[in-house]
C-alpha cells in the first residue's frame, strides 16, 4: 500500500512459517516497493499534510479556513474543508478539459457517450463498452500533458477495451511519447489516494 503497510491475505490453512517463508521469498520485491513508496511520499509530503496542493501542475499553498470562502487561483486554494475540493476543481476546470477531450475526439475520430467526475482512490480514469468515460477529478490538478495522456489512453478503451497490443499501437500512433508521459505521472499517483 502507499503507507508501506504489508497486508498478507492467504488461506486460513496456512501456516506462519509458511506465510513467514512466502514473505522471505519476496522480500526483494517488497523492499523495492517500499523504497519506491518511500521516495514518492517524500516527494508529495506537503500534499499528505495537507498544506499544499496542485492547480493546473503547480504546487500552491492548501488553506483550510472553516469561515472562509471556498476559492482556487493558481497562487493558492482556500476551502471549508477538504470535501468542497471535488466541486471547486470540477467547476474551475471542467470545460477546459472537456474542450480537449472533443479536440482529440475530432484529430482522430473517437466518440464517447458521456464523460463524467469520480473520486477514484487507484486509478485516473475508466470506460465501460458503452462508451461512458469516467475521469477522476483529482487528475485536474495536474497539468494539460498528464490530461491529455489519460483522456487518449480511455479514448483508446472506446475502441479496444483492454491493453492489447493494439491498444498500445493506437496509443502511440496519438502521442509518441506516451511511455515517458506515463512514467513521470507515476510519481502523483499517491495523490489518487487523498483528499
Amino acid at each position: 500500500m502507499e503507507d508501506n503497510t504489508v497486508i498478507v491475505t492467504c488461506p486460513k490453512r496456512f501456516s506462519d512459517a509458511e506465510i513467514e517463508k512466502f514473505l522471505l521469498s519476496k522480500a526483494n520485491w517488497i523492499e523495492r516497493h517500499v523504497t519506491a513508496n518511500e521516495h514518492k511520499n517524500e516527494y508529495l509530503a506537503d500534499e499528505i499534510a495537507y498544506r499544499k496542493i496542485y492547480v493546473a501542475g503547480k504546487e500552491v499553498s492548501l488553506i483550510i479556513d472553516v469561515n472562509g470562502e471556498n476559492r482556487l487561483s493558481e497562487n493558492e486554494v482556500r476551502i471549508k474543508s477538504l470535501k468542497n475540493l471535488k466541486k471547486l476543481y470540477v467547476s474551475k476546470f471542467e470545460q477546459r478539459f472537456k474542450s480537449i477531450i472533443d479536440c482529440v475526439c475530432i484529430e482522430h475520430s473517437f466518440s464517447y457517450k458521456s464523460v463524467s467526475f469520480r473520486d477514484f482512490k487507484s486509478r485516473w480514469g475508466c470506460c465501460n463498452s458503452s462508451g461512458e468515460i469516467k475521469f477522476n477529478w483529482k487528475l485536474l490538478m495536474l497539468s494539460e500533458e498528464y490530461w491529455r495522456y489519460v483522456i487518449i489512453h480511455e479514448l483508446c478503451h472506446t475502441v479496444y477495451m483492454d491493453h492489447s497490443a493494439k491498444f498500445y499501437l493506437l496509443m502511440e500512433s496519438i502521442m509518441p511519447e506516451y511511455k515517458a508521459v506515463r512514467r513521470d505521472m507515476k510519481a502523483f499517483a499517491r495523490l489518487t489516494t487523498l483528499y
